[in-house]
């Protein structure tokens, strides 16, 4: 015999990034201020930050490939730029769109792809940077507002997903810049692009030909998916020689692990041994887990159990009605009768508890449970005379 537990919550995530691997047929993302979303849908830039395609432009370059689909953007996220003799900082930054806002201290797992290239095909020649980051906003209008006051081309925002794996030198392979965000609720824009300015932010060569000393990286697949926990598990009983099956197949946009070991979520698991077991949760950085305690019991001779007098005087000591047995049971309905049989109430609520019993006046009364014993899959019908006083 088995018993099956379902979740009964849909965890399939959704990606929110609108145009998420930036496609499009244009060559250049047009200024920030006069973009219609014309030549990249759903997408504006900051100063300047270049498109590339594979199909027309600089066609299909080593260093300006795009991660999937047909088209990447590039950004300089750090460089020595010097004006009238006057270093200044040097940003260009990338703007997408959700599909809807952000719901407020709900988590959500987000990813974008970035690797180091030029706007010449020398990538060796040039330098790198770990700082690259994503932050989120309510309004595209609100993005100037955090222009620093002494740098023009520099936005200083919150990194709210960054880069914490050191320089990023791989400029064949994409580098996942990722993290598990907590949402303050009603952003509905990002911005990708270095915030921190140039004395905190780590600029070195690629090679020892790098005689340009400027970062520049590519942008691809942009990820905010809704990370959605597991709902508490009741802890469970099994008869002897009995399993336990879980239903995971909504789960299956996460990675889940039973004590550690991945597991295959696309249908049910059976759990044969009781003991505790340590469900995780996981997509991309967003964890959580619940534990979940298994008990072999006897299942031969299941009754099930009713007290026979109650105080109802909300001491919180014996003055509530509570259906008690030896087995696993669900109670699926309820009713209470005066002691000539008159009904007084009667409920589908799997809470015996849902009407007050301290506005009844004292005296004996009969209850009525319809009980499920789920491992035989038997229904009963559960009488008693109960006094409260």
């Amino acid at each position: 015999m088995f018993y099956i537990i379902t979740y009964n919550i849909n965890l399939s995530a959704q990606n929110l990034a609108i145009n998420p691997s930036l496609e499009g047929d244009s060559c250049d993302i047009s200024d920030f201020n006069n973009n219609g979303g014309v030549d990249l849908p759903d997408w504006d830039q900051l100063f300047t930050a270049d498109y590339y395609t594979i199909n027309n432009c600089r066609n299909k370059v080593k260093y300006r490939t795009p991660r999937s689909g047909r088209s990447c953007a590039g950004i300089f996220v750090n460089t020595i730029s010097i004006y009238l003799g006057k270093r200044y900082v040097a940003r260009e930054y990338l703007i997408g769109k959700l599909s809807e806002p952000l719901i407020k201290n709900h988590k959500y797992s987000v990813s974008f792809n970035v690797k180091p290239s030029y706007t010449i095909d020398e990538v060796k020649k040039v330098y790198t940077t770990r700082n690259i980051s994503l932050a989120f906003l309510s309004n595209k209008s609100d993005v100037l507002r955090y222009r620093n006051v002494n740098e023009e081309y520099l936005l200083d925002l919150n990194e709210d997903i960054t880069n914490t794996t050191g320089e990023i030198f791989d400029s064949i392979n994409y580098t996942k810049i990722e993290g598990c965000y907590k949402a303050k609720g009603g952003e509905r824009i990002f911005v990708i692009g270095n915030f921190r300015h140039d004395t905190l932010s780590s600029l070195v060569p690629m090679s020892k030909e790098s005689i340009y000393a400027k970062a520049y990286l590519l942008v691809d697949d942009i990820y905010v998916e809704e990370f959605k926990e597991l709902p508490s598990i009741d802890n469970q009983r099994i008869c002897q020689n009995d399993s336990l099956q879980l239903d995971v197949s909504s789960l299956k946009s996460n990675e889940i692990f039973i004590n550690g070991q991945k597991i295959d979520n696309t249908g049910v698991i059976t759990i044969y041994n009781s003991g505790n077991y340590h469900i995780e949760n996981k997509l991309g950085t967003c964890v959580n887990y619940e534990w979940l305690e298994v008990n072999e019991v006897e299942c031969e001779n299941c009754q099930a159990y009713l007290p026979n007098i109650i105080s109802a005087n909300e001491d919180g000591i014996n003055d509530e009605i509570e259906v008690k047995s030896n087995c696993d049971i669900e109670l699926l309905s309820s009713s209470l009768y005066s002691r000539w049989g008159n009904l007084i109430w009667s409920s589908h609520s799997k809470n015996f508890n849902s009407h007050r019993l301290t506005s009844l006046p004292k005296g004996t009364y009969v209850v009525e449970c319809k009980v499920l014993f789920k491992y035989s899959n038997q229904i009963r019908n559960v009488i008693r005379d109960i006094t409260i006083n």
